[in-house]
């Protein structure tokens, strides 16, 4: 069984196509996979993007206004209608999740520490952060040290952080030799306490973790 029980994932587009409609496939591979990793003992904290949703939405809200807050509420708007959808079918295959999403970081640690058998922590994006950013941010907060971004482009992510280009690796793609896996230091009390990032399709999610924690 793995050391570490805590997954925080970032989904990114996978729920909302670039078309904008919602994929139904993903949510029911994401949901098979998130019940597969709780059987197994694993709490998943995840964010879900506005995807293609989003777009749609910014296309038109553009035409009436360019303030930037504005167009952003636009994204996170649509970020909570799809964390929303994912909560309800997680919910109705039987997963302890929140039933909505939560207004802060400080709402979602109260959550965490009140709901001690929760399984599953859906959210939107916060504000002034992408998906992936969100869900490096949480890791940080719930002392997390694996972090999953689901990427449609099938593709090595990159981010910086402090200065600093980190690269996101995906395992399909990349041996599961250590010294490709980005380690970063996380923010809290224990400077040891490192972050690996791993980037996959959100249909290999399952696979990913497990291979992953295989190889520790």
């Amino acid at each position: 069984m793995p050391r570490v029980r805590l997954l925080s994932i970032s989904l990114g587009a996978a729920v909302s196509k670039k078309d904008g409609e919602i994929d139904p496939d993903a949510i029911k591979s994401i949901s098979d996979q998130f019940v597969g990793l709780t059987a197994l003992g694993f709490k998943i904290a995840a964010v879900v993007g506005p995807g293609g949703l989003g777009q749609k939405y910014l296309q038109v809200a553009r035409r009436y206004s360019k303030d930037k807050a504005k167009l952003e509420n636009v994204e996170i708007e649509s970020s909570t209608v799809n964390a929303l959808l994912l909560i309800d079918v997680l919910r109705a295959r039987g997963l302890r999740v929140n039933s909505s999403t939560f207004a802060s970081f400080e709402e979602m640690k109260k959550f965490a520490q009140s709901k001690k058998n929760w399984q599953v922590m859906i959210l939107g994006k916060e504000q002034r952060r992408s998906p992936e950013g969100t869900s490096s941010r949480i890791a940080r907060i719930m002392k997390a040290n694996l972090l999953i971004i689901v990427s449609t482009q099938q593709e090595i992510l990159q981010f910086r952080r402090a200065g600093r280009r980190s690269s996101y690796y995906n395992p399909k793609r990349n041996s599961t030799s250590k010294e490709k896996v980005s380690k970063f230091p996380m923010e809290g009390k224990d400077d040891s306490r490192r972050l690996r990032a791993y980037s996959t399709g959100y249909k290999d999610i399952f696979e990913a973790v497990t291979q992953i924690r295989r190889s520790d």
